[in-house]
């Protein structure tokens, strides 16, 4: 089976997360997969269309069975160019920023064979009948717990104090730092020693270390398809604080050491506060068992991705 991937390629390569991705489905043991890729440069609705005739020329010399297209302006570059079938993966930004699930529904409904989302909220918006839940995967092997000493030794962090790792870019809007910056402020007042951590500007591959090295690990996101470094902080037995978007109370569950909130400040803060005094006693949660329970390893996901995969050639 061959699979061309359609991404954006603006940063100079593909999305760390996207690139796990086709790392798990051409290392699944069980199938042969042929998987190709190509980068979308440009911006904009206009600046992916400039990528028309590449496109064409590449899709028609590829012989491909399937266009995975990897977010909404790759899925409607792919439905232009006309090649099928498509599946186009959605990964939350694309539906929930303004007026773009309107543009979303008529694509998943007349141009896509089939589309993946990442969460029942998500799938919600559109059809059931062509539409798959699958979150992203966790790499197990790479996200795992490591000693939290050496993990601040190789950081050069403190370890004597209590590092609490904002999980995302600040610069990110939809990200709300200002919310988490408030709840940390209020749990300074009762707490010494606390250390507000920044997680930008940071290869993925060199995540697991800073997660490893964070007392808390703490998202308030305004929205959410599946956060991938919450599942990562799971995997990586951390204690979380995160808002409640997406898929994020199906994922921990009813798992210690894992707290929801609302975008309520003082909400934030008390359950901030408990999850430091729980890192305090505990160390550690049993995320990385709920990640293997869910299926969420990108071995499982990898199946499941090329079950759709078969669906859809049949």
């Amino acid at each position: 089976m061959r699979i061309l991937f359609v991404a954006s390629g603006n940063k100079g390569n593909m999305n760390p997360l996207i690139n796990s991705q086709k790392e798990s489905l051409l290392h699944y043991k069980k199938r042969k997969i042929e998987i190709d890729s190509y980068l979308i440069i440009g911006k904009g609705i206009l600046g992916y269309l400039g990528n028309y005739f590449t496109l064409r020329k590449k899709i028609k010399k590829g012989n491909y069975d399937i266009i995975h297209a990897h977010y909404l302006f790759s899925g409607i570059l792919a439905s232009v160019v006309g090649k099928k079938p498509i599946i186009t993966s959605l990964m939350g930004s694309d539906i929930y920023k303004k007026y773009y699930k309107y543009i979303v529904i008529i694509f998943v409904k007349y141009f896509w064979d089939q589309s993946i989302v990442k969460s029942c909220d998500m799938a919600k918006i559109f059809s059931k009948t062509k539409v798959s839940i699958l979150p992203n995967g966790v790499d197990i092997s790479r996200f795992k717990s490591n000693n939290r000493f050496n993990a601040c030794e190789a950081l050069g962090w403190d370890s004597s104090k209590t590092h609490i790792l904002f999980a995302a870019s600040p610069s990110r809007l939809e990200k709300n730092f200002l919310l988490a910056k408030e709840a940390f402020n209020l749990v300074s007042r009762k707490h010494e020693n606390l250390q507000l951590q920044i997680l930008e500007n940071i290869p993925h591959n060199s995540i697991p270390i800073y997660l490893n090295a964070s007392s808390v690990v703490i998202l308030s996101s305004k929205w959410e398809g599946s956060p991938n470094v919450i599942k990562e902080a799971m995997a990586c037995n951390r204690p979380i604080v995160c808002t409640n978007v997406g898929d994020v109370s199906w994922l921990f569950g009813n798992e210690e050491g894992h707290y929801i909130c609302s975008h309520d400040v003082n909400d934030f803060s008390e359950k901030l506060e408990k999850c430091i005094n729980y890192s305090k006693h505990e160390s550690k949660t049993n995320g990385r068992n709920r990640i293997i329970e869910l299926q969420l390893d990108s071995d499982s996901v990898a199946k499941k991705i090329i079950a759709i995969y078969d669906k859809i050639i049949q």
